[in-house]
């Protein structure tokens, strides 16, 4: 936590930018959730301590992943698993619980990445 016992700005954000996930899951176009997810992934990133992956840096990844992320976007929207699984990563980061933010964001990284291997042919 931050000086005077409040979390860090980008922490802050977390449950919000995983409501916006959540919100546009099923409700907008395929890119609209992925940027939403990436808004997530870049707070996740910016939160952890030692992570030396900058703003832009994250942002550029993206961007250049963008077209193979969005392979994957409608079963991403579709897995109300992996929805959850980003509300409850939001919230044990918020709690400082940390082997449970690790399990939790192996957990999405790995579905996420299925989804994408399975859209493009390679999983």
């Amino acid at each position: 936590q931050a000086a005077g016992g409040r979390l860090p700005r980008s922490v802050q954000d977390l449950s919000f930018l995983a409501g916006e996930c959540s919100a546009r899951r099923l409700g907008g176009p395929a890119e609209s959730f992925i940027r939403a997810d990436l808004e997530f992934h870049k707070a996740v990133a910016s939160a952890a301590r030692g992570t030396e992956v900058s703003s832009s840096l994250y942002e550029e990844i993206g961007r250049r992943l963008l077209p193979y992320l969005m392979a994957g976007a409608g079963r991403q929207a579709r897995d109300l698993g992996l929805d959850q699984a980003h509300r409850a990563l939001a919230t044990a980061i918020e709690a400082g619980e940390i082997r449970s933010a690790a399990r939790l964001a192996s957990t999405i990284a790995r579905r996420e990445a299925e989804s994408v291997e399975r859209a493009l042919g390679a999983g």
